[in-house]
């Protein structure tokens, strides 16, 4: 999870949907509950941006732009291999996505 900086390092309360940048989950067996129960909570807590990192298929699903009322994503992107650029707070990342499965 990255999360906003906060002066408390939130310490005085955890962080709210609206402080969560990116969550990234890893499902080797957990697939269809980061996918399904997982990926509504977020989007009901209005997580921009959530990543599911499937192993078993090699492949990165990025969901982003949820849909609070209707708790799911307006948008997914699923990536097998190159790279998926994301930007968090100005900040411009690009991801191998290769890397981020064993070899």
């Amino acid at each position: 999870m990255v999360l906003r900086p906060r002066a408390d390092r939130y310490a005085e309360s955890n962080p709210r949907g609206e402080d969560v940048l990116l969550v990234v989950e890893v499902a080797d067996t957990s697939l269809a509950a980061d996918t399904g129960v997982k990926l509504a909570k977020y989007a009901h807590a209005g997580i921009r941006l959530y990543w599911v990192v499937d192993i078993p298929n090699r492949t990165l699903h990025a969901y982003r732009d949820p849909n609070v009322f209707a708790g799911r994503y307006r948008q997914l992107h699923s990536v097998g291999e190159g790279a998926i650029g994301v930007s968090i707070q100005g900040a411009d990342f690009r991801v191998e996505v290769g890397d981020l499965f064993p070899r």
